[in-house]
């Protein structure tokens, strides 16, 4: 990437170059964004440890940049996990037609999953069973951990509760 044409313009701040046309250092304005996170309580806590331990939500100060083909592939991947994992909470809770005869879901009934990892995952809550989310609707918000290998860009983990970052 070339910067020849770029103009700086002294009645703005520039992010990326200093006054005299040098870059800025990336890490000062990495540190800067931390600090600036860290006063605003812009974090998350790590449960597990012994200690709840609050961390800074990390971000990379420049943007990731695709390709429009890759993030029309990724926009579809992800479209198709929520539909996904809407219809797996529909199965599991809901007063679907996916259920059999004795009310057990189809996921579970088809042996797809045991039910035991079902009714003993720590977030499995079985008061809301017979409930069903309105529209189908029971993943309101997602973060997906996405990452680029060499095949491709594949999820780690789908984050449903609340995902790192979402303020009230």
């Amino acid at each position: 990437m070339e910067f020849d044409a770029y103009s700086l313009d002294d009645s703005i701040y520039d992010e990326v170059f200093l006054p005299d046309g040098t870059p800025q250092e990336l890490y000062a304005i990495q540190e800067r964004v931390s600090r600036s996170f860290s006063n605003e309580g812009i974090t998350f806590t790590v449960y597990g440890n012994e200690e709840a331990e609050e961390r800074i939500i990390p971000i990379d100060c420049v943007p990731r940049i695709m390709p429009a083909s890759d993030w029309r592939s990724i926009e579809s991947g992800l479209t198709q996990r929520i539909k996904a994992l809407n219809l797996f909470l529909e199965d599991v809770y809901g007063q679907s037609r996916s259920k059999d005869l004795y009310g057990v879901s189809r996921i579970v009934h088809d042996g797809v999953i045991p039910a035991d990892v079902v009714r003993e995952c720590p977030q499995y809550r079985a008061e809301m069973s017979g409930f069903s989310a309105p529209y189908g609707a029971w993943v309101s918000i997602c973060g997906s951990d996405i990452v680029r290998t060499n095949d491709g860009f594949m999820v780690l983990e789908d984050n449903l509760r609340v995902p790192s970052g979402v303020r009230t």
